[in-house]
């Protein structure tokens, strides 16, 4: 009974082997794979960074808009002097702005309009 078990597990090392083998160059392929891409993949993954960089210089263009309101405020001179943020800055406060409005307005945004007036 024990001469059994011998032959048996001297006969599973090679099995064991064989199968570590097929698992080990299955694992190799896989990993190819992964690390070489094929061409749609490539062609998406450029799409997708194409994409991204349009979004981010439309972005930038938002923060610079924004930055130019901001530094800007109130102040007429500085729009006169320079005539490319003239336009996009926002009108001086003097300004008849309720003809903007609708003519219904109610809540917060006819207060500032009220404000701005004054």
């Amino acid at each position: 009974m024990e001469g059994i078990f011998i032959m048996g597990f001297i006969c599973s090392i090679p099995v064991v082997a064989i199968l570590a083998n097929t698992l080990l160059k299955l694992k190799k392929i896989e990993l190819e794979k992964l690390s070489n891409p094929n061409q749609a993949q490539l062609n998406q993954m450029n799409l997708l960074m194409g994409q991204l960089a349009q979004e981010n210089q439309a972005l930038r263009q938002r923060l610079e808009n924004l930055e130019t309101i901001v530094a800007l405020g109130d102040s007429p001179a500085s729009l006169v002097a320079n005539p490319e943020t003239r336009a996009q800055s926002l009108p001086p406060a003097n300004e008849n702005l309720t003809n903007l409005a609708p003519p219904k307005l109610s809540g917060e945004i006819a207060k500032i309009l009220e404000e701005r007036k004054k």
